[in-house]
């Protein structure tokens, strides 16, 4: 560092002599030199500092302390200045964060006084240096830092040269894998460094909804154990959609609960949730709904049938015209996927009466040239033996034994072949269209037997 005293000493108008400005020189130089002892000749001393360039230095306003008593100049003693260590000046010094002190300028001496420091040094009117010791130390830390990069480097290096050189040995090396795939046993022999890589080597394909024992990016071991258990494909058709879904879970409920499908009390499951979930099965439910529901419903008249021989057969008369009724029926009523499937009645209450429709039909019916009732397709059997009829009379041939509720007794009916007979009698056998016709001999019935044939009620 090189400062100019006569420079400064213009700045100041020359208004100072040259031993007032060594004793501002002193207090303007960061670090404190040792005064040189005083020679007749003129010195000049350099300072060798880093070739770092140093940011120019504002002089500092002269200052002097104010003596407060007069000393003679030999009896001053020479300041001694110890040098602090390692100062480095700063590059860029922000003085708005560090203000330095404000020092209030001592009064200067009027020409005619003497300075404290008259004969400490004398400053030539020629440029003066101040040399410095260079620092070294700095130097050395960057010497060290840059060592322990080397090393540091060099240790990366050795670290993945033998990376390489393991993983180029181990790939010429097959490895072993004993692997459980849906529960049989197989082995693996590979070159392939990752799980992943050797599963596809193998022909062993897996997704994410597979179980596998250990991480597909990990790497392979040699005689290491490997479990893989593929999941099961199947579909699930419900709420009239159907998709495709991938399982591990051994029940159809368990997969359904897996995929958030909520199975209802009523709801229908097939297969059942608690069966097997089988590879590839179709899995469907259906929503079930019972609802209680009130409906006004119409009630059907009935028609009743009169038959009359005052018609003849063929012909129909009304005699009571039939009307509907009406009524309110709560039904509880079930819903499967949304259609009706079922309804049981629950309750139901008459609010308008049906009115029965009456008609007659005629059944007369003329044959040979005479008119009868009507006329009944029956079963004839026959029957010899005597005694006596239902009606106390005497059985004999020209009566016959009927049913009472379809044929009254005493009615007479005519039966083609054999004349008119009269309905006397009953029998245990004789039930709805069937009459029993008495013969006079065992012969006469065997050879009659049972026939059906047409009969006319008079």
């Amino acid at each position: 560092m090189k400062i100019d005293i006569r420079e400064i000493l213009e700045e100041r108008d020359g208004a100072l002599q040259a031993k007032s400005a060594a004793h501002w020189l002193r207090d303007a130089v960061e670090e404190p030199v040792p005064e040189p002892e005083p020679e007749e000749t003129t010195e000049y001393v350099e300072a060798q500092v880093e070739p770092e360039p140093e940011p120019e230095i504002e002089p500092e306003p002269i200052v002097q302390s104010e003596p407060e008593v007069e000393e003679e100049p030999a009896e001053e003693p020479e300041p001694q200045v110890e040098r602090e260590p390692e100062p480095e000046p700063e590059v860029e010094e922000d003085p708005a964060e560090e203000p330095e002190p404000a020092v209030e300028p001592e009064p200067e001496p009027e020409m005619g006084e003497e300075s404290p420091i008259d004969d400490v040094i004398e400053i030539p009117t020629e440029t003066a240096t101040v040399e410095l010791e260079p620092e070294t130390e700095p130097v050395v830390a960057k010497a060290e830092t840059k060592g322990s990069y080397l090393g540091v480097f060099a240790l990366i290096v050795v670290t993945i040269a033998l990376i390489g050189a393991t993983v180029y040995i181990t790939s010429m090396v097959p490895r072993t894998i004993n692997a459980t795939i849906d529960g049989e046993k197989m082995t693996i022999e590979s070159k392939k460094h990752i799980i992943e890589k050797a599963l596809e080597e193998a022909g062993i394909d897996y997704c994410d909804e597979d179980m596998i024992s250990l991480a597909a990016e990990g790497f392979v071991v040699d005689g290491m154990e490997l479990e893989l258990i593929h999941a099961k494909d199947y579909t699930i058709t419900a709420d009239g959609e159907t998709l495709d879904y991938k399982s591990l879970e051994d029940t159809v409920g368990a997969a359904l609960k897996e995929e958030g499908i909520e199975i209802g009390k009523l709801d229908i499951v097939t297969p059942a949730v608690d069966k097997e979930l089988k590879d590839g099965a179709k899995v469907v439910v259906q929503r079930v709904v019972k609802k209680k529901e009130t409906r006004t419903e119409k009630i059907k008249f009935k028609t009743e049938v009169v038959y009359v021989d005052t018609l003849k057969e063929g012909k129909r008369e009304t005699v009571t015209e039939g009307k509907d009724g009406e009524a309110q029926v709560t039904y509880e009523v079930t819903y499967t996927d949304g259609k009706e499937t079922k309804k049981k009645q629950l309750e139901k209450k008459v609010t308008k009466k049906a009115v029965t429709e009456v008609v007659n039909e005629g059944t007369a019916v003329a044959f040979e040239g005479k008119m009868y009732r009507k006329k009944l397709t029956v079963k004839a059997y026959s029957y010899t033996g005597g005694g006596r009829t239902a009606m106390g009379t005497r059985a004999r041939v020209g009566e016959i034994a009927v049913d009472p509720r379809v044929i009254p007794l005493g009615t007479k009916v005519y039966i083609p072949g054999i004349g008119e007979r009269r309905a006397e009698d009953t029998g245990g056998n004789i039930k709805g269209n069937t009459i029993d016709i008495y013969m006079n001999s065992v012969g006469a019935c065997r050879r009659w037997g049972r026939r059906t044939i047409t009969i006319y009620i008079e």
